[in-house]
């Protein structure tokens, strides 16, 4: 319906006269003009948003709307706000769409919006755009963005179905410039993957803490270090995680950092998941929300330094701490000039020598050595340099092996002028690696070669299994069995009392054998006899299950019976 215009102002000329409101009834006897069209107009009125509507009893009263008018809410709006007639005319825009087009309102205003120079800064987009526009003449409201390609801007795009004041439908167009946010997004996202990206190769511990130091985010490198996988650790506070004695160094962190000093080096002991405590030292640097100034979290790299530590703890960069060191009872030190001249040794160092310390000092170190060893000092010297700073080697005059540590004491200027080697004697422990691993070849072997089936499942899914598994099982290769769910060769009747038993075996009860039926690779069923008890696989418990087929069994025993 097509407002009259001097109808409407009648209507808004009553009621400016009666701020308190005017019944229907009320307002048909001052303006004179029957109930369904006076109905009809105020409708109108009330969707254009000129009056407001209230209910007293049963009766509606309508009054002037004390809203400020929409024209000059979009008049005055940063937004880019353009509003059109049903056919395509332009009738209203603000002052920023006509400094994006570069034109004035006498340009554009009762013009066709193809026809002017909209459809020019649109450019490519513009079909889209105008598509659309048509949408919302039909009444389809659309939100979404719209480039503009050559100027590199991108626009949230609101189109809204609009009635005008005179009662005529039509669209409005509300853009707002997202350009600098979505950057702002996108520079976000590569930096959140490229953060990824380094923390997920690091080999350094780098995590993300609440200012409450709850963790937020830690790398994959703590599973490493301290044996915790990083959901271990997401959610929970530092205290959980740090040595007692150290939480006041933990708290000075928060009332240490500020603007102007946003980052510290501290070095606390870590809890290691197996009980022990390590040296670390942790890099923290606040971040502050750039908006209210307010701490949002804090950045942390941190590395082990047990080493560094045990090492800094007795060479001081002082001759005092390296003859601390020399005494040391059990590991031979060497304290070495940078050519490789003796300069002291402690007496486990000279024994390995065949030697008096006071015989060998002065003295080069590779003329004491087989040539190989001499090679191996040379490297580990040259290694320290490049801060690597350990080296593992075999001694072929006696067998033994050794783990030899080079530390670096330097002058005041940086420069080395003295270099103290600490070899450790670790053969025993090389042969204890070795029974343990001849040991699992042999554990293997034997189960390789058992006549019984052996399978192992870990969380529900089979890692491994015997030949004489995938024979029960009617399969010609593992991969047909590993990696699949144990339940599924179980038949269905049976797979409760499994789940009762693995609960159990994984408690660490002990569960006699039982009697069921497993299902073959074909689907066909077979009676088995089985147990199951708990093993650890990398630190993580898993089932050993031991089967025998009773079928067999059976019909040997039958046979015996039958020969007697």
């Amino acid at each position: 319906m097509v407002l009259k215009r001097e109808i409407t102002f009648q209507i808004n000329d009553i009621l400016k006269k009666n701020p308190q409101g005017m019944s229907i009834t009320e307002i048909v006897k001052a303006v004179s003009i029957n109930r369904n069209t006076a109905g009809r107009y105020l409708e109108n009125l009330l969707v254009s948003g000129q009056l407001e509507m209230r209910r007293f009893g049963m009766a509606k009263i309508y009054m002037l709307s004390q809203r400020v008018p929409f024209s000059a809410v979009l008049s005055i709006s940063s937004e880019l706000v353009i509003q059109l007639d049903g056919n395509l005319r332009i009738i209203f825009t603000n002052e920023p769409f006509l400094d994006l087009i570069g034109a004035d309102e006498k340009d554009i205003l009762g013009k066709n919006i193809e026809y002017t120079s909209v459809a020019t800064v649109f450019e490519d987009t513009f079909p889209f755009f105008i598509g659309k526009i048509q949408e919302g003449l039909n009444g389809k409201e659309w939100s979404g963005e719209v480039a503009l390609s050559a100027r590199d801007i991108l626009f949230s795009c609101r189109i809204a179905p609009t009635v005008f004041d005179d009662g005529h439908k039509g669209v409005s167009v509300i853009l707002e410039d997202i350009t600098s946010r979505k950057k702002a997004e996108q520079q976000m996202e590569e930096s959140e993957r490229q953060f990824r990206l380094l923390a997920e190769n690091s080999l350094d511990m780098i995590g993300r803490i609440r200012p409450d130091f709850t963790h937020l985010y830690v790398s994959p490198a703590y599973k490493t270090t301290l044996g915790f996988l990083p959901e271990e650790i997401i959610g929970k506070r530092w205290e959980g995680f740090i040595h007692p004695e150290d939480f006041p160094i933990m708290e000075s962190v928060g009332t240490a950092l500020t603007h102007q000093n946003s980052s510290a080096t501290i070095r606390v002991r870590a809890k290691h998941k197996d009980g022990h405590y390590i040296w670390i030292e942790s890099r923290v640097r606040a971040i502050f929300d750039e908006k209210t100034g307010e701490l949002s979290e804090y950045y942390v790299v941190t590395r082990d330094i047990t080493e560094r530590k045990r090492i800094e703890e007795v060479l001081r960069e002082s001759e005092a701490t390296a003859r601390a060191l020399i005494n040391a009872p059990t590991d031979s030190v060497i304290l070495l000039d940078p050519l490789g001249i003796i300069l002291a040794l402690n007496e486990t160092a000279a024994g390995r020598f065949g030697k008096r310390s006071d015989e060998v000092v002065g003295i080069l170190v590779d003329d004491l050595l087989p040539k190989e060893v001499a090679r191996s000092r040379r490297l580990l010297i040259s290694q320290v340099l490049e801060k690597k700073k350990m080296v593992r080697f075999e001694d072929k005059r006696d067998g033994k092996w050794y783990d030899t540590v080079a530390y670096p004491i330097t002058s005041g200027a940086g420069e080395v002028i003295k270099i103290a080697i600490i070899a450790r004697d670790i053969t025993e422990r090389k042969k204890a690696e070795k029974a343990l691993i001849q040991s699992e070849q042999r554990y293997r072997q034997l189960v390789d070669i058992s006549p019984d089936a052996v399978l192992l499942h870990m969380e529900g899914k089979i890692v491994f299994i015997n030949p004489a598994a995938l024979n029960l099982l009617g399969a010609s290769h593992s991969a047909e069995i590993i990696g699949k769910k144990v339940l599924d060769f179980i038949q269905p009747e049976f797979r409760a009392a499994v789940m009762k038993n693995i609960e159990k075996d994984l408690g660490g009860e002990i569960t006699p054998s039982m009697e069921l039926h497993m299902l073959r690779v074909d689907g066909t069923s077979v009676i088995v006899e089985g147990r199951g008890v708990r093993t650890f696989i990398d630190g993580k418990p898993a089932i050993q299950v031991a089967i025998r087929e009773l079928h067999c069994a059976r019909i040997g025993r039958n046979s015996i019976q039958h020969r007697g």
